[in-house]
């Protein structure tokens, strides 16, 4: 093969240098989150973290399938989009649907954590008595389950339970404190506290740790507290398991589980409601168990989808 001139060599390098300082500049602005309209002028892009904690959970962006989670995966980044309300919505199977419209903004990533509540709750009575043996169905004796469940119940309202949350990476200590004047629930920073009617959370870090739900979506701002959830007929609360973002809540005749994040829709799943209309408590027992005292009966509901 004969060589190439020094005459064609300094041609074709002359060439892709050229290429080069065309394509470069437009490489860059894309890196740089800018795309192209369709009238060929520049236009700065955001996009949306997606994280949950649910493995094969399904990530649709305005009805169309984006990405899903895996067990290396729990994180969605949806990049690249044009500043506009996405709805995104989380499925999967045998959990109710988490959906959200979230605002898109120029050079920002939006926030979103979705929580999937399976659709159908096991609620497992825990009988006071129970027979002594299997031969002697006949014969009951006290229930060691029943009498350690029904000694959460028993805590004096003047003295505050401790429990301890995981949320994300960080262990967080919650003390619910029930007084006759404002019963609230908080960590070192996050307080959630009953006032008349409503349930308001207040943030009491510094405002570079603000939380997400904390900041109004299309300003740019922050609040110190916000009014979670409004009834006339909240009982006891507490935040959900492994999350400082959801609290659960006795209103009426029902468990709830609400959702700080108020972007719309603020989702709501119920996860109880009392047969009978009964006066109802609860207690968390761990990350997938809550004791649930409705009337003068014991009840388990289970957090975790049962196939």
């Amino acid at each position: 093969m004969t060589p190439k001139s020094s005459r064609t060599r300094f041609v074709y390098f002359i060439f892709f240098v050229l290429v080069f300082l065309a394509v470069a500049p437009f490489i860059l602005l894309y890196s740089f989150g800018y795309n192209w309209t369709k009238n060929f002028s520049l236009l700065k892009t955001g996009g949306v973290y997606v994280y949950s904690s649910e493995t094969g959970a399904q990530l649709y962006v305005n009805e169309k399938l984006d990405d899903s989670t895996s067990v290396f995966q729990h994180g969605l980044l949806v990049k690249d989009l044009r500043p506009d309300i996405y709805a995104i919505k989380i499925v999967k199977d045998g959990y109710i649907d988490w959906k959200k419209n979230i605002d898109v903004r120029e050079e920002r990533v939006a926030e979103a954590y979705p929580f999937l509540i399976p659709k159908q709750i096991s609620a497992i009575s825990v009988p006071a008595m129970v027979p002594k043996s299997i031969t002697a169905s006949t014969t009951l004796i006290s229930n060691s389950e029943y009498k350690n469940l029904i000694a959460l119940f028993a805590t004096s309202t003047k003295v505050s339970l401790v429990n301890k949350i995981t949320a994300s990476t960080t262990k967080l200590t919650v003390q619910v404190k029930a007084t006759t004047t404002n019963p609230s629930i908080e960590n070192k920073k996050l307080l959630i506290e009953k006032v008349g009617n409503e349930l308001q959370a207040t943030w009491g870090g510094s405002s570079s740790d603000t939380p997400f739900y904390f900041c109004i979506q299309d300003k740019d701002e922050c609040l110190k507290s916000f009014v979670v959830y409004s009834a006339s007929n909240i009982g006891t609360f507490n935040f959900y398991p492994s999350r400082n973002d959801l609290v659960i809540a006795v209103v009426g005749s029902k468990i709830v589980v609400v959702e700080l994040d108020k972007r719309l829709p603020q989702n709501i799943v119920e996860l109880y409601q009392s047969p009978n209309q009964e006066a109802l408590d609860f207690r968390v027992i761990d990350n997938e168990t809550i004791a649930v005292k409705d009337g003068k009966k014991l009840i388990k509901l289970s957090l975790i989808y049962a196939k």
